[in-house]
Protein backbone atom coordinates (compact mmCIF):
# COMPACT_ATOMS: atom_id res chain seq x y z
CA UNK A 1 0.00 0.00 0.00
CA UNK A 2 2.69 1.93 0.79
CA UNK A 3 4.21 1.60 -2.99
CA UNK A 4 0.80 3.08 -4.12
CA UNK A 5 0.20 6.18 -2.04
CA UNK A 6 2.60 8.38 -3.78
CA UNK A 7 0.97 6.94 -7.41
CA UNK A 8 -2.50 7.85 -6.16
CA UNK A 9 -1.87 11.17 -4.85
CA UNK A 10 0.02 12.16 -8.61
CA UNK A 11 -3.77 10.91 -9.92
CA UNK A 12 -5.76 12.70 -7.76
CA UNK A 13 -3.67 15.64 -9.01
CA UNK A 14 -3.36 14.96 -12.18
CA UNK A 15 -7.12 14.60 -13.04
CA UNK A 16 -7.79 17.61 -11.06
CA UNK A 17 -5.55 19.28 -13.46
CA UNK A 18 -6.59 18.01 -16.48
CA UNK A 19 -10.34 19.24 -15.47
CA UNK A 20 -9.04 22.84 -15.15
CA UNK A 21 -6.98 22.53 -18.55
CA UNK A 22 -10.65 20.61 -20.50
CA UNK A 23 -12.88 23.38 -19.16
CA UNK A 24 -10.51 26.54 -20.13
CA UNK A 25 -8.84 25.45 -22.67
CA UNK A 26 -11.86 23.18 -24.21
CA UNK A 27 -9.52 20.69 -25.41
CA UNK A 28 -10.40 16.56 -26.18
CA UNK A 29 -11.11 14.33 -23.20
CA UNK A 30 -8.58 12.17 -24.71
CA UNK A 31 -5.30 14.59 -23.53
CA UNK A 32 -1.81 13.59 -24.86
CA UNK A 33 1.31 15.27 -23.50
CA UNK A 34 3.99 15.52 -26.10
CA UNK A 35 7.62 15.16 -24.26
CA UNK A 36 10.19 17.83 -25.63
CA UNK A 37 13.01 16.00 -24.89
CA UNK A 38 12.34 12.83 -26.78
CA UNK A 39 10.46 14.88 -29.57
CA UNK A 40 7.18 11.53 -28.38
CA UNK A 41 3.82 11.56 -27.83
CA UNK A 42 3.32 10.24 -24.13
CA UNK A 43 0.37 9.94 -22.54
CA UNK A 44 1.28 8.62 -19.33
CA UNK A 45 -0.17 10.08 -16.24
CA UNK A 46 2.89 11.46 -14.81
CA UNK A 47 4.27 12.90 -17.60
CA UNK A 48 1.13 14.88 -18.60
CA UNK A 49 1.23 15.89 -14.39
CA UNK A 50 4.78 16.75 -14.81
CA UNK A 51 4.39 18.58 -18.00
CA UNK A 52 1.68 20.53 -16.42
CA UNK A 53 3.29 22.17 -13.70
CA UNK A 54 6.47 22.62 -15.74
CA UNK A 55 4.73 24.87 -18.49
CA UNK A 56 1.88 26.46 -16.19
CA UNK A 57 1.70 28.46 -13.95
CA UNK A 58 -1.45 28.50 -11.29
CA UNK A 59 -2.23 31.57 -9.65
CA UNK A 60 -4.27 31.67 -6.69
CA UNK A 61 -5.87 35.10 -7.38
CA UNK A 62 -7.85 34.44 -10.60
CA UNK A 63 -7.90 30.86 -10.71
CA UNK A 64 -6.92 29.63 -13.91
CA UNK A 65 -3.35 28.95 -15.38
CA UNK A 66 -0.86 31.97 -16.61
CA UNK A 67 2.20 32.30 -18.66
CA UNK A 68 4.74 33.44 -16.19
CA UNK A 69 5.56 36.90 -16.14
CA UNK A 70 9.06 38.24 -18.17
CA UNK A 71 10.93 41.25 -16.44
CA UNK A 72 10.48 44.73 -18.21
CA UNK A 73 11.73 48.40 -18.07
CA UNK A 74 10.22 50.38 -14.74
CA UNK A 75 9.38 53.83 -15.88
CA UNK A 76 11.97 55.08 -13.97
CA UNK A 77 14.38 53.47 -16.21
CA UNK A 78 12.62 54.91 -19.14
CA UNK A 79 12.73 58.37 -18.25
CA UNK A 80 16.36 58.35 -17.41
CA UNK A 81 17.15 56.70 -20.77
CA UNK A 82 15.01 59.60 -22.87
CA UNK A 83 16.52 62.41 -20.55
CA UNK A 84 20.05 60.96 -21.54
CA UNK A 85 18.81 60.54 -25.33
CA UNK A 86 17.87 63.99 -25.16
CA UNK A 87 20.83 65.65 -23.65
CA UNK A 88 22.76 63.92 -26.30
CA UNK A 89 20.42 65.23 -29.49
CA UNK A 90 20.71 69.09 -27.80
CA UNK A 91 24.65 68.79 -28.35
CA UNK A 92 24.82 67.29 -31.31
CA UNK A 93 22.27 68.29 -33.31
CA UNK A 94 23.21 72.23 -34.01
CA UNK A 95 26.94 70.33 -35.06
CA UNK A 96 24.54 68.85 -37.72
CA UNK A 97 22.39 71.34 -38.37
CA UNK A 98 25.74 73.74 -38.79
CA UNK A 99 27.35 71.24 -41.32
CA UNK A 100 24.14 71.02 -43.52
CA UNK A 101 23.80 74.38 -43.84
CA UNK A 102 27.43 74.77 -45.12
CA UNK A 103 26.64 72.16 -47.45
CA UNK A 104 23.60 73.47 -49.18
CA UNK A 105 25.31 77.00 -49.10
CA UNK A 106 28.52 75.76 -51.32
CA UNK A 107 26.28 73.62 -53.27
CA UNK A 108 24.00 76.58 -54.62
CA UNK A 109 27.15 78.84 -55.10
CA UNK A 110 28.94 76.00 -57.64
CA UNK A 111 25.37 75.86 -59.02
CA UNK A 112 24.57 79.77 -59.90
CA UNK A 113 28.88 79.84 -60.66
CA UNK A 114 28.07 77.46 -63.30
CA UNK A 115 24.98 79.26 -64.47
CA UNK A 116 26.47 82.13 -65.46
CA UNK A 117 29.76 81.21 -66.63
CA UNK A 118 27.91 78.61 -68.88
CA UNK A 119 25.64 81.65 -69.97
CA UNK A 120 28.48 83.65 -70.47
CA UNK A 121 30.10 81.38 -73.16
CA UNK A 122 26.91 80.52 -75.26
CA UNK A 123 26.20 84.26 -75.41
CA UNK A 124 30.09 84.62 -76.54
CA UNK A 125 28.88 82.11 -79.42
CA UNK A 126 26.05 84.45 -80.58
CA UNK A 127 27.27 88.20 -79.84
CA UNK A 128 31.33 87.03 -80.61
CA UNK A 129 33.87 87.51 -77.01
CA UNK A 130 32.89 89.48 -74.50
CA UNK A 131 35.80 91.70 -74.20
CA UNK A 132 34.07 93.48 -77.22
CA UNK A 133 30.77 93.39 -76.06
CA UNK A 134 29.66 97.28 -75.40
CA UNK A 135 28.76 98.69 -71.56
CA UNK A 136 25.73 98.16 -70.48
CA UNK A 137 26.78 101.61 -68.75
CA UNK A 138 27.00 102.96 -72.54
CA UNK A 139 23.71 101.04 -74.10
CA UNK A 140 22.02 100.86 -71.16
CA UNK A 141 21.35 98.15 -68.89
CA UNK A 142 17.89 96.88 -70.04
CA UNK A 143 19.16 96.87 -73.94
CA UNK A 144 22.71 94.98 -72.22
CA UNK A 145 20.66 92.43 -70.52
CA UNK A 146 17.99 91.50 -73.10
CA UNK A 147 20.41 91.32 -76.02
CA UNK A 148 23.24 89.51 -73.90
CA UNK A 149 22.17 87.49 -70.88
CA UNK A 150 18.25 87.35 -70.72
CA UNK A 151 18.40 84.52 -74.01
CA UNK A 152 21.02 82.57 -71.87
CA UNK A 153 19.76 82.43 -68.60
CA UNK A 154 16.45 80.83 -67.05
CA UNK A 155 15.11 84.12 -66.05
CA UNK A 156 11.89 83.45 -63.50
CA UNK A 157 10.81 87.13 -62.87
CA UNK A 158 12.66 90.74 -63.11
CA UNK A 159 12.25 93.23 -60.44
CA UNK A 160 11.21 96.38 -60.92
CA UNK A 161 11.15 97.63 -57.07
CA UNK A 162 12.45 95.66 -54.00
CA UNK A 163 9.49 95.00 -52.70
CA UNK A 164 8.67 93.52 -56.18
CA UNK A 165 11.84 91.80 -55.23
CA UNK A 166 9.90 90.64 -51.67
CA UNK A 167 12.57 92.82 -49.53
CA UNK A 168 11.21 94.99 -46.99
CA UNK A 169 14.56 97.83 -48.17
CA UNK A 170 16.04 99.14 -50.93
CA UNK A 171 19.31 98.07 -48.85
CA UNK A 172 18.60 94.75 -47.12
CA UNK A 173 21.78 93.38 -46.66
CA UNK A 174 24.65 93.54 -43.92
CA UNK A 175 28.51 93.39 -43.98
CA UNK A 176 30.09 90.41 -42.32
CA UNK A 177 31.07 93.60 -39.22
CA UNK A 178 27.38 93.94 -38.84
CA UNK A 179 27.56 97.13 -40.98
CA UNK A 180 24.60 97.70 -43.66
CA UNK A 181 26.05 97.63 -47.76
CA UNK A 182 24.83 100.68 -49.16
CA UNK A 183 23.97 99.42 -52.55
CA UNK A 184 20.55 99.57 -53.54
CA UNK A 185 18.96 96.62 -54.85
CA UNK A 186 17.04 98.41 -57.59
CA UNK A 187 18.34 100.92 -59.18
CA UNK A 188 16.75 101.38 -62.83
CA UNK A 189 19.84 102.76 -65.65
CA UNK A 190 22.74 101.15 -62.89
CA UNK A 191 21.88 97.68 -62.45
CA UNK A 192 19.50 94.51 -63.67
CA UNK A 193 17.68 92.64 -60.80
CA UNK A 194 16.12 89.36 -61.31
CA UNK A 195 15.55 85.57 -59.94
CA UNK A 196 16.80 82.24 -61.72
CA UNK A 197 13.88 79.90 -61.23
CA UNK A 198 15.53 78.08 -58.74
CA UNK A 199 15.02 81.38 -56.19
CA UNK A 200 18.36 82.65 -56.58
CA UNK A 201 18.43 86.66 -56.75
CA UNK A 202 20.85 88.07 -59.18
CA UNK A 203 21.94 92.19 -59.16
CA UNK A 204 24.11 92.68 -62.08
CA UNK A 205 25.29 95.77 -61.70
CA UNK A 206 25.93 98.05 -65.13
CA UNK A 207 27.14 100.88 -63.01
CA UNK A 208 28.26 102.14 -59.61
CA UNK A 209 29.09 105.26 -57.26
CA UNK A 210 31.92 107.41 -58.22
CA UNK A 211 33.33 110.30 -57.05
CA UNK A 212 31.08 113.15 -56.88
CA UNK A 213 28.54 111.36 -56.92
CA UNK A 214 29.18 110.29 -60.71
CA UNK A 215 28.29 106.89 -61.56
CA UNK A 216 30.81 105.08 -63.14
CA UNK A 217 31.30 101.62 -65.50
CA UNK A 218 30.97 98.37 -63.13
CA UNK A 219 30.78 94.69 -63.30
CA UNK A 220 30.32 93.23 -60.32
CA UNK A 221 27.39 91.02 -59.65
CA UNK A 222 25.73 89.85 -56.48
CA UNK A 223 24.40 87.24 -55.45
CA UNK A 224 21.82 86.35 -52.79
CA UNK A 225 21.18 82.36 -52.77
CA UNK A 226 18.24 82.34 -50.86
CA UNK A 227 16.32 86.07 -52.56
CA UNK A 228 14.77 87.59 -49.46
CA UNK A 229 15.13 85.18 -46.92
CA UNK A 230 17.71 85.58 -43.76
CA UNK A 231 20.14 86.08 -42.76
CA UNK A 232 20.71 88.38 -46.00
CA UNK A 233 24.30 88.73 -44.49
CA UNK A 234 27.75 88.98 -46.53
CA UNK A 235 29.19 85.52 -46.76
CA UNK A 236 26.29 83.90 -45.62
CA UNK A 237 23.88 84.17 -48.24
CA UNK A 238 25.48 87.11 -50.57
CA UNK A 239 28.69 87.01 -52.46
CA UNK A 240 29.85 89.04 -55.01
CA UNK A 241 31.16 87.93 -58.24
CA UNK A 242 33.10 89.88 -61.28
CA UNK A 243 33.12 89.95 -64.70
CA UNK A 244 37.03 89.75 -66.00
CA UNK A 245 38.41 88.75 -69.30
CA UNK A 246 42.15 88.34 -67.52
CA UNK A 247 44.15 85.43 -68.68
CA UNK A 248 43.39 82.70 -66.66
CA UNK A 249 40.43 84.43 -64.77
CA UNK A 250 38.31 84.74 -67.92
CA UNK A 251 34.61 84.83 -67.32
CA UNK A 252 32.80 85.37 -63.72
CA UNK A 253 34.73 84.95 -60.59
CA UNK A 254 34.93 85.40 -57.23
CA UNK A 255 35.40 89.11 -56.19
CA UNK A 256 38.80 89.13 -54.85
CA UNK A 257 40.31 85.88 -56.21
CA UNK A 258 43.88 85.82 -55.95
CA UNK A 259 44.59 88.44 -53.55
CA UNK A 260 46.70 87.69 -50.94
CA UNK A 261 44.39 89.51 -48.37
CA UNK A 262 41.26 87.07 -48.74
CA UNK A 263 41.26 86.15 -45.31
CA UNK A 264 41.44 89.84 -44.39
CA UNK A 265 38.31 90.50 -46.50
CA UNK A 266 36.69 87.77 -45.04
CA UNK A 267 36.30 88.23 -41.35
CA UNK A 268 34.03 88.62 -38.86
CA UNK A 269 35.63 92.40 -38.37
CA UNK A 270 35.64 93.56 -42.32
CA UNK A 271 32.95 93.18 -45.18
CA UNK A 272 33.03 90.23 -45.97
CA UNK A 273 33.30 91.02 -49.59
CA UNK A 274 35.74 87.95 -50.30
CA UNK A 275 34.39 84.99 -48.66
CA UNK A 276 33.01 83.72 -51.93
CA UNK A 277 36.80 84.22 -53.15
CA UNK A 278 38.18 82.10 -49.60
CA UNK A 279 35.48 79.41 -50.43
CA UNK A 280 36.80 78.79 -53.65
CA UNK A 281 40.61 79.01 -52.55
CA UNK A 282 39.77 76.41 -50.00
CA UNK A 283 38.58 73.89 -52.49
CA UNK A 284 35.38 75.00 -52.49
CA UNK A 285 34.90 74.06 -48.41
CA UNK A 286 34.02 75.77 -45.48
CA UNK A 287 36.77 75.67 -43.18
CA UNK A 288 37.01 76.35 -39.89
CA UNK A 289 38.44 79.70 -40.08
CA UNK A 290 35.84 80.52 -41.95
CA UNK A 291 33.40 83.23 -40.20
CA UNK A 292 30.33 81.28 -40.37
Amino acid sequence: MGLFSPFLGDLFSLNSSLARYRFENKSPKNFFAHDRNNNVTNCSPLTVHRLLINETAFSLFTSHFSLPKKPAFTMAEVLITLGIIGIVAAMTLPIIVGKYQKQVTISKLQKVYSILNQALERSEVDNEAYRYWPSAFDMGDENYFNIYWKPYLKVSHICKTYKDCGYKSNTPWIQQNGKPITLSLVAPGARTTFFLEDGTLIVMLSAGGGSEGTLVKADEVYVDINGPGNPNKMGRDVFILVKTDEEGAKGFMPYGYGRKDINKGCSRTNTGSFCLAKIMADGWKIEDDYPW
